[in-house]
């Protein structure tokens, strides 16, 4: 009896272990989904999954992750073995998203698929090369009207100026 009261307590906290993780991971803002490594059919995926992947609750388990995403791009990175991860690819989910994926080895019979929306991430970045470019332009006409001024000054006209018009 003892025996049996020690393993359904070590179920119970494995189950609660469980519990826990699966709490943990759909929680997370990145999508998650646990992909059977043989066949790529989906086992679990949290409920980023169904805004930035557009998957959906229960329909979607089981099924193949390639037969629900069609994206080229995606089933190409898929079926070269998805060692690197992909890079902007257009949300599959809501219209407008930015992801990016990538697929880790999770056990010896799962991966786990994450995909993470960096739609912000882009916008960011495409404002601050606006405004580099923005800048850049803003002080190149000034300086290129300074330099036309310079070019016409001669340091034989005003000797003393030599030395600054030089290093000007």
């Amino acid at each position: 009896y003892e025996r049996q009261r020690e393993a359904r307590e070590r179920k119970r906290n494995l189950l609660g272990t469980l519990r826990a993780l699966r709490q943990a991971a759909a929680a997370l803002p990145d999508a998650v989904v646990v992909l059977n490594r043989k066949d790529r059919r989906i086992e679990w995926f949290n409920e980023a999954s169904q805004r930035l992947l557009g998957l959906s609750y229960p329909r979607d388990f089981g099924n193949r992750f390639g037969n629900l995403v069609r994206t080229p791009r995606v089933t190409a990175w898929l079926d070269a073995g998805a060692v690197e991860p992909l890079l902007d690819v257009p949300g599959l989910g809501e219209e407008g998203l930015r992801l990016t994926m990538r697929l880790i080895d999770y056990t010896p019979e799962e991966q786990l698929l994450i995909a993470r929306d960096v739609s912000k991430l882009l916008h960011l970045e495409q404002v601050r090369r606006d405004f580099v470019a923005n800048v850049s332009h803003e002080l190149r006409t000034p300086l290129t009207v300074l330099h036309g001024y310079l070019d016409m000054l001669e340091p034989e006209d005003v000797p003393e100026w030599a030395g600054m018009l030089a290093e000007m």
